[in-house]
């Protein structure tokens, strides 16, 4: 596994050094609801995420704003209860990073 610390917060705003493990699997950028809270972000909208086993579960979105290596960029945050930090590949993208195998 790879972590990363990244300077995370609203979109508008101060941000927050958080330790993420790098999860290329999942497309979603997911903390918990808490860690938002405390992060600032506002959870104003929900998204269905499409499971391996083909369930599906809701959950509450928020855009934030996101720096790492360097780059600055939004970033949507997905929240679940009990999550560990985890970036996903949409977040990646967004800030031109890959995992170099």
């Amino acid at each position: 596994m790879i972590k990363v610390t990244a300077e995370i917060g609203p979109a508008t705003g101060e941000l927050t050094p958080v330790e993420f493990q790098v999860n290329t699997r999942s497309l979603h950028t997911i903390i918990s609801p808490e860690l938002a809270q405390e992060l600032g972000v506002e959870l104003s909208a929900t998204v269905t995420i499409y499971e391996a086993d083909n369930s599906n579960v809701q959950m509450p979105v928020g855009l934030g704003r996101i720096q790492l290596m360097g780059r600055d960029g939004p970033v949507m945050l997905a929240a679940m209860d009990g999550a560990r930090p985890q970036l996903g590949r949409m977040s990646l993208q967004i800030l031109g990073l890959k995992v170099n195998p």
